[in-house]
């Protein structure tokens, strides 16, 4: 986004509940997070997709791990955490008989990216001018790094976290800084979410609440949604957001807050994967019997059980 764009992003947050108030029965959850992930990997990004298609399109990928499990293979177990996660929330939330997710999206009019996830709202925010600014995103399973005229980049945050627990947080900082070398200290901006909420403070990196995190995905996604209109939920109500990641869910529907402390890691620690291991995933020795097993011990922390 240029820094015109971002001066239209207040404005159209208050329109974009108006635009689609010209509704029917029609209503659309926006997914954000780690669940635009999956509609990817479903092939389901930039669709409306129906409560009833993408029930089964989840329990397809379930069904489908569960032979993987029987064949002996290596079960993806990411995959499978993110779906009994959507599922859920689609038990939660029947208000919502769509579903929508596409991590950028682009002008109606000026054909501009729009970013839609929880880093761009943090720059709205924040009134950060991105032509000039790195953001940098400091998450439970991921640091992602935002710079201007550069496609975005992930890092395993497994060794920032290892550095700030052997090494206190002066190391972890350092460690963050060596992402962008030779920055000027005033044009990277660090912000943390889940799992820094608990740690040492890192100096440099603002950690934002679970209710702001929320806020700040739905401020991204409104934004966006008004100024793209996409074909794909027009006419259709939009409901708010819903979002999740490796430490915490969260969202805002009809501007009522949701708010989860568990996230993908403690799914797949349920289903007996080793979370520090950079390939999610497990062989079952006892097949899909001990799949299942995993995967209703997941759901119930998902439930809260």
């Amino acid at each position: 986004m240029t820094r015109r764009t971002f001066k239209t992003v207040a404005t159209a947050i208050q329109c974009a509940h108006h635009w689609h108030h010209m509704c029917n029965a029609r209503r659309y959850v926006a997914i954000q997070g780690s669940g635009t992930y999956l509609f990817q990997e479903l092939g389901l990004s930039g669709r409306a997709v129906s409560r009833e298609e993408l029930s089964q399109r989840l329990k397809q990928v379930i069904d489908d791990a569960a032979t993987i499990a029987e064949s002996g293979a290596e079960v993806p177990a990411q995959t499978v955490a993110n779906t009994i996660f959507c599922a859920l929330l689609l038990e939660q939330h029947k208000d919502a008989t769509h579903f929508f997710a596409k991590r950028t999206l682009n002008h109606a009019i000026t054909g501009e990216a729009l970013p839609t996830q929880l880093w761009a709202g943090f720059a709205v925010h924040r009134g950060l001018d991105l032509t000039a600014t790195t953001v940098i995103e400091v998450g439970s399973g991921e640091v992602k790094q935002f710079s201007p005229g550069a496609a975005p980049v992930k890092h395993d945050a497994a060794p920032f976290y290892a550095v700030l627990a052997e090494q206190g947080p002066t190391a972890a900082a350092a460690w963050l800084d060596s992402l962008v070398p030779g920055a000027a200290a005033d044009s990277v901006v660090k912000f943390g979410t889940a799992a820094l909420r608990s740690l040492p403070a890192v100096p440099g990196v603002e950690v934002i609440s679970q209710e702001s995190e929320a806020q700040l995905e739905h401020a991204a996604i409104a934004a966006a949604l008004e100024m793209a209109r996409p074909a794909a939920v027009s006419g259709m109500e939009f409901l708010g957001n819903l979002g999740w990641g490796n430490g915490s869910a969260q969202g805002m529907l009809r501007g009522v807050l949701y708010q989860r402390d568990v996230g993908l890691k403690a799914l797949m620690k349920a289903m007996g994967v080793d979370v520090t291991a950079k390939a999610k995933s497990r062989i079952y020795p006892g097949g899909a019997s001990e799949f299942y097993q995993g995967v209703a011990a997941a759901k119930a922390i998902a439930a809260g059980a």
